[in-house]
């Protein structure tokens, strides 16, 4: 599409402005988007300091630390050949979504098809469609603290309640639990 930069006036929105040849846009949600209601992740913020950095070690974005397998990048390469590069099913290639539903069958014995499987471009992607397709606006979502923040922001988008601000152990939910059976 076009280069995109930081708006200097943007502040902590994050409002980001797109440079398509030589025209800026500067997309504004409508004001009734939730996506104004998210501020920008400081993540962003430390990788950005660290970008600057070129003796920094880069540890704010979860990036893998293993090398990609061969079997993936050859398969990739090999869709690039053949003119494979265009969209795809929204849930997923069926052939990759049969070999998982094989394999989640086969791992956790329970029987699995591919209807019930959806492959995402990123887990963060996947975060936000569950969201979104088992909760509605005004309903509540229990998060771990601490937590990765952008999980309360997909929350914060699809205009979810987050409560995680009081950290509990994992014993004082238990007990929690069981008081609450009798």
């Amino acid at each position: 599409m076009g280069r995109r930069d930081q708006a200097p006036w943007a502040g902590a929105g994050g409002l980001t402005t797109v440079l398509v040849g030589n025209i800026r846009f500067v997309p504004i949600p409508a004001p009734t988007s939730p996506a104004l209601l998210v501020p920008r992740s400081g993540i962003r913020t430390l990788m950005d300091l660290a970008l600057a950095d070129p003796e920094a070690l880069h540890l704010e974005i979860g990036e893998p630390d293993q090398e990609v397998a061969l079997h993936v990048v050859e398969a990739a390469a090999a869709a690039g050949r053949e003119g494979r590069t265009g969209y795809t099913s929204a849930t997923g290639l069926p052939a990759l979504r049969a070999a998982i539903a094989e394999r989640v069958t086969a791992r956790a014995g329970r029987a699995t098809t591919p209807d019930h499987v959806v492959v995402t471009h990123g887990a963060m992607h996947g975060l936000s469609m569950a969201f979104q397709a088992v909760l509605g606006p005004g309903d509540e979502v229990l998060l771990p603290d601490p937590m990765f923040p952008n999980w309360a922001m997909a929350a914060t988008a699809a205009k979810i309640i987050v409560r995680n601000r009081v950290s509990c152990s994992l014993s004082v939910i238990r007990s929690s639990m069981v008081r609450n059976r009798s």
